[in-house]
């Protein structure tokens, strides 16, 4: 079994000399502008996605953006996607080929539509985003009072370093579908709310929660996924935040939340779940609280997430390990088995830590949300979040 190398903050301990890049702006004013993805190129090429609502808050409309940064680290000016899309999902391999599936509702005559999930490829070397092919094609459906029904949910992408592009959905009453090397497939007959993780040489781990069970299929390097497999219970009338997947070769580790709410609090769990001959399960950390208002951004954003690390180790990350009142946002990999975690305390401030460092960027970062990812270039990570009404980038 691999080991398992659960992070640990060192203190208050600064290195002398690590520089931190003043905050740069990403996106124009917004609304509520919410991180989505954050991702390099082996060329230092990289790409940020968000959600937010254009306009004022009394008048606002929502939106989908991209933005490209180029190796000397210049962020340009935004992508903004079409008004159809209500959800996406972004990846970005070490050539510079990015894929982006996204989940859309197109008028279908009056007062009907039908969801569509597409795919379409392009580069971030010199940002271009190619023609979009639908990938499922929902049914016509009545608009209820209350806005379209969608038939096709939670579109998630991965790329390898060899260019194959896998997608995942899913698909009302039918479960959990893909989209991998242009064929489409049924990965799971029930479930919902899918996570895909594809590692740079092609193997992957597909995970979806069916009532009260984790379940999971391993896809090889070739294009086969494996049978069912059975990663965890939890319980079947609670919530689960989303399912953060990390691994290759075979060896995967999957990091789970569970939550439960009472008149007495908040309870939650979280678990890492390893898979070497089956599936292994360690209990990381279980707390109750009661909210209040100062504390409304825990309740939305009790997550637990892991990493791989170049030598092999897993990392976990959860809210507990950097204090009561932290809302953690992500995860990520970086050299010489280093990583780096962003989340939020309450404070003005967005922090990251690393094996050995522990770094605060002061922000007036909102409670939406963070992202972090190493430039191969600096070998340093680089996050962006919401600052304001807009989205910034350390570097």
């Amino acid at each position: 079994m691999r080991p398992l190398a659960i992070g640990v903050v060192l203190g208050a301990l600064l290195v002398p000399g690590v520089a931190r890049a003043a905050p740069v702006q990403i996106s124009a004013r917004t609304v509520e502008a919410d991180p989505v993805s954050l991702a390099f190129d082996a060329a230092g090429d990289g790409l940020a996605s968000w959600r937010g609502l254009s306009g004022t808050a009394d008048t606002s409309r929502p939106f989908h953006a991209l933005a490209a940064r180029t190796p000397a680290g210049e962020w340009q000016p935004p992508h903004v996607m079409a008004r159809s899309v209500l959800i996406h999902d972004v990846a970005l391999n070490g050539d510079g080929l990015v894929a982006l599936v996204t989940e859309r509702e197109q008028p279908a005559g009056k007062a009907r539509t039908r969801s569509l999930v597409t795919l379409a490829l392009g580069s971030a070397v010199r940002w271009s985003l190619g023609p979009t092919q639908v990938l499922d094609r929902g049914p016509v459906r009545h608009v209820a009072y209350d806005g379209p029904r969608p038939t096709r949910f939670a579109p998630v992408v991965a790329i390898s370093s060899a260019g194959t592009v896998v997608a995942a959905w899913e698909r009302a009453g039918s479960g959990i579908w893909v989209h991998d090397g242009g064929k489409l497939e049924r990965v799971g007959p029930y479930g919902h709310a899918p996570a895909l993780h594809l590692a740079p040489d092609g193997p992957g781990l597909i995970a979806w929660r069916r009532g009260s069970l984790i379940l999971a299929r391993l896809r090889t390097a070739a294009g086969h996924w494996g049978p069912i497999e059975r990663v965890a219970k939890v319980g079947r009338y609670s919530e689960l935040a989303p399912i953060s997947i990390a691994g290759a070769g075979g060896h995967f580790a999957v990091a789970l939340t569970e939550i439960t709410r009472s008149m007495s609090g908040v309870h939650w769990v979280s678990t890492l779940h390893t898979r070497d001959r089956g599936w292994h399960a360690t209990t990381l950390e279980r707390r109750t609280f009661v909210p209040t208002g100062s504390t409304s951004y825990v309740t939305d954003s009790l997550r637990t997430v892991v990493t791989m690390t170049s030598d092999g180790r897993f990392h976990a990350a959860w809210p507990g390990l950097f204090g009561t009142n932290v809302a953690l946002d992500d995860i990520a990999p970086g050299p010489a088995g280093d990583w780096a975690a962003t989340w939020f305390d309450g404070s003005t401030k967005l922090t990251d830590v690393g094996t050995s460092t522990t770094t605060t960027l002061s922000t007036q970062r909102s409670q939406v949300g963070s992202r972090v990812a190493y430039d191969p270039i600096s070998g340093r990570p680089v996050a962006i979040w919401s600052q304001g009404n807009q989205i910034v980038g350390s570097g």
